[in-house]
């Protein structure tokens, strides 16, 4: 390859003739190299982009994570505290913030394992998992805002479900999305199973 004066970039081939002389032929690849470097710059551009971006949620995973743990600890301190101090309802708002709060985590978790999964260091922790365990948690979980959007939620047939190989956390997910849509979804009256 070689440049010229004017900036122009020709791919130049010699070739030997059998009458001893060389043929020269040469390509004009200015704008093939100069779409390889703004291609390059591109992803240079991409990459930096993507570590701002993992940084980013990185911090504010953190950052979500402090104030949040504080709002659940605090709404489970209220709940604990000395019988009698509290009515059924302000209990019942108690866990409907510490629900709320961990609801929240969950989601900072969601955000966190999709900028894993593109930087490509996503892992998972396959285990033997109980689900009615896992079913239980969930329900106990979304029933206050099944109950406030007047949605009856259940596990049809838990008691029969087996034990599963998977990710305990990524299961978790899976239920608790579903769980969220059978309610966001719904009508007042409806059930979701």
């Amino acid at each position: 390859q070689r440049a010229r004066k004017d900036g122009r970039i020709l791919d130049v081939h010699w070739k030997p003739m059998p009458n001893g002389f060389l043929a020269i032929t040469h390509t004009d690849i200015t704008e093939l190299k100069r779409g390889e470097v703004a291609l390059a710059h591109a992803r240079d551009v991409a990459e930096r982009a993507n570590r701002a971006k993992s940084e980013f949620l990185s911090r504010m995973s953190h950052e979500l994570r402090t104030p949040l743990n504080a709002v659940i600890g605090f709404a489970q301190m209220l709940e604990m505290n000395h019988p009698g101090t509290l009515t059924e309802p302000q209990k019942e708002h108690c866990r409907l913030i510490a629900s709320g709060g961990h609801h929240l985590l969950h989601l900072v978790d969601e955000i966190l394992d999709l900028a894993r999964i593109e930087a490509g260091k996503f892992k998972m922790a396959i285990e033997r998992v109980a689900v009615n365990e896992v079913l239980d948690d969930i329900l106990a979980t979304m029933r206050p805002l099944a109950d406030k959007a007047g949605v009856m939620i259940a596990a049809a047939g838990a008691p029969g479900v087996p034990d599963v190989s998977a990710d305990r956390l990524r299961l978790r997910q899976i239920l608790m999305n579903l769980a969220s849509n059978a309610i966001k979804y719904n009508r007042a009256g409806g059930s979701g199973v």
